[in-house]
């Protein structure tokens, strides 16, 4: 094992990270000896991976871990259901640690268990997750709670004939 020197890494290449994407790439070895190292392997899509080497080690090199880079996530338009319409923007994102982020402000005609809108596959948790949600009953507001559920279906159980619901919800999907 060469220290300092880049090679250039292909799919065929041996022990290379399950979790990337990588059709070619480069990887060097940095440490003071070959004996004790760190590998670090960059993709052409931006991935970046790192892992150690210690020759007296069990396994000799260690899994490798990803490299989160800091990158502001995108931010996609909630697809709501029939006859709900957004008051404020309903929107969902999700970052780089798979924490997963939807909320904002519909309208339309809401009775409990109402469907809202439904994630797209990969904005999905992994079970039911139930946050605090505010509804407006004639005018009122009234608490309520927020559902979504494995298959990404967002349900209102709030005030019966409620008019509106404000929501904002956190979790972490399994999907990376």
């Amino acid at each position: 094992m060469e220290l300092y020197q880049y090679v250039n890494v292909t799919p065929d290449t041996e022990n290379l990270p399950v979790e990337t994407n990588l059709d070619f790439g480069s990887a060097i070895n940095i440490g003071l000896s070959s004996g004790v190292m760190i590998q670090i392997l960059y993709s052409r899509y931006g991935d970046i991976f790192v892992r150690g080497y210690a020759y007296w080690e069990i396994p000799k090199w260690k899994p490798w871990v990803p490299i989160v880079t800091a990158t502001p996530p995108q931010e996609y338009d909630l697809p709501l259901a029939e006859g709900m319409s957004a008051v404020n923007p309903c929107t969902y994102r999700k970052n780089q640690f798979s924490e997963v982020s939807v909320g904002g402000s519909a309208s339309g005609p809401i009775e409990a268990g109402t469907a809202i809108a439904t994630l797209p596959s990969g904005f999905r948790p992994t079970k039911t997750v139930e946050r605090p949600a505010v509804y407006s009953v004639s005018g009122i507001w009234a608490a309520g709670t927020i559902v979504v559920t494995a298959d990404g279906i967002v349900r209102a159980y709030g005030q019966a004939s409620a008019t509106s619901v404000a929501f904002a919800v956190d979790f972490v999907t399994a999907d990376y």
